[in-house]
């Protein structure tokens, strides 16, 4: 099982680390079962939410994450644990 994590490629480097492991923490109180693997996205910040939207209108659930000390912006989300899917290849890893 794989989990993706989509997160602000605007912020900082730690930011953005922080604002993943926050979305996996977030899914991981409503998604249950076997230890995932991660696999992480940078999204520029102002197409967060249509990259969201497109997911879920495929079926692909998404958990997200809205900081609050950034005035509870989307800095990221990851989608359920789910087997690897080809609809994903289009997204760049985060570097």
């Amino acid at each position: 099982m794989t989990i993706y994590v989509f997160v602000d490629k605007s912020l900082t480097v730690p930011q953005q680390v922080v604002q993943a492991c926050h979305s996996i923490l977030e899914s991981k109180t409503v998604y249950e079962g076997e230890h995932p693997y991660v696999i992480v996205f940078g999204i520029k910040s102002s197409k967060m939410h249509k990259v969201k939207q497109d997911l879920e209108s495929n079926g692909i659930e998404c958990t997200a994450f809205y900081e609050p000390d950034v005035d509870y912006k989307l800095t990221a989300f990851c989608t359920k644990p789910m087997e690897r899917h080809e609809y994903m290849r289009k997204f760049q890893l985060l570097s």
